[in-house]
Formats: C-alpha cells, structure tokens, sequence
C-alpha cells in the first residue's frame, strides 16, 4: 500500500468550522489499510474510532483519502495514532476555480527566499511557479508579490510537483490562513488574477 512507500502524511479532523487545519506527522509502521503515524503537534485532540481524512504524496499529486482513528497510541509529547483507511484516495487539489496562464508572460513573485520565481499561472486562491529550490508535498512556504502599488504576503502549501527540463521545477501552490502573518496573500491574488482576466479578454477582443 501507499502508506508503508511514504513517511509524510498530514492529519485533517473535520470540525464546525469547516477550515481544513493540516497537522504533520509521518508514518512508522504500516500493514496493509492500518498503519501507525506520529505526529509533530503537542495538543493534538482526538480520540479512538474518530473519522478524520489522511493526506500525503502520490504520484507527485497532494491526494487525500478518508480514515479513522483506530485508537491512541500516545498523546504525548508527541501524539501516536493508529489508523485505518476507509476509502480509495483522491485528488486533493482545490485550486478548482479558473486559472489563468502566464507562462508566456514575464510576471514573477517571491517564493520563500527565492526571489524572482516565475509564475505560470494564478487563480483567486492559489498559483503555480518554477523554482530552483527543493520542496515535498504539503509543505507551507511564504509567497510575496507586490500589484498596483500594494505589497501583498501570506502562506501557501505545495499542492503538486512537476519536474521541468534544467534544473527547475514546477509547483502548484494553494493559499492557506496563517496567523503568523498578515493574511493579504488571498486578497492579493483575487486582486491580480481578476485584472489578468481582464486584461486577456481584452487582448482577445472582448468585451464586458
């Protein structure tokens, strides 16, 4: 099974709020629909035949798929959970809105430290961008741009990877809430993909 050729898995535990809240862990054990995770978060709240949904890496796609908590192994320092898949996973991808292309076009942002990335296509929650730099699914990086005179940031998690010729990479990033910073990626990004909507149907002779 996937989870005994994989060691990274987030644990999402559905709630009122509706947010999907990722919590890291990785795999230590796994034996054919059950394996056993351990995971970074101190406080990690959950108890035994809990439903939660399992997220990792397959086939270079973010894929989740629906679980259970068997029971809890240890909750702490570090919380222990065995768990059970209940289902066939699926495509995690939520950047499902449209998309628009800048491949052909100079736009760049700054990906974590690296600036300059080129971006290859941007939606209201989310875009995609080559890089020089290494990163696996599911992790969160920090995405800088700036648009019509405003500086926009915020925190975004590798969605998807895709090696390109050189020595770049392609990755789809998904905008996600981090209280940690300023929270204006969001808004930044429906700000900048509407006007290239915009502007593209211009280009193309139409008009609204």
């Amino acid at each position: 099974m996937w989870a005994a050729s994989t060691t990274k898995i987030f644990l999402h535990i559905p709630d009122e709020t509706g947010q999907r809240t990722l919590h890291p862990g990785s795999v230590v054990e796994a034996d054919e629909d059950r394996f056993t995770a351990v995971f970074e978060a101190d406080g990690l709240v959950v108890e035994d035949e809990q439903d939660v949904f399992i997220y990792c890496e397959i086939d270079a796609q973010f894929a989740k798929l629906p679980g259970r908590v068997e029971n809890v192994v240890q909750d702490s320092p570090r919380p222990v959970l065995a768990l059970e898949m209940k289902g066939e996973p699926v495509a995690a991808e939520s950047r499902k809105c449209h998309r628009v292309s800048t491949a052909l076009s100079d736009h760049a942002i700054n990906v974590a430290e690296e600036p300059d990335c080129q971006l290859m296509d941007i939606s209201v929650v989310g875009c995609a961008v080559t890089s020089e730099r290494q990163y696996g699914i599911g992790d969160l990086v920090t995405v800088r741009f700036s648009y019509d005179g405003a500086s926009f940031e915020g925190a975004a998690r590798v969605q998807s990877i895709r090696g390109l010729a050189g020595d770049k990479t392609r990755y789809g990033l998904l905008c996600v809430e981090d209280r940690s910073l300023d929270g204006s990626l969001k808004q930044g990004l429906q700000k900048f993909s509407m006007a290239l909507q915009r502007e593209k149907l211009r280009r193309q002779g139409v008009h609204g």
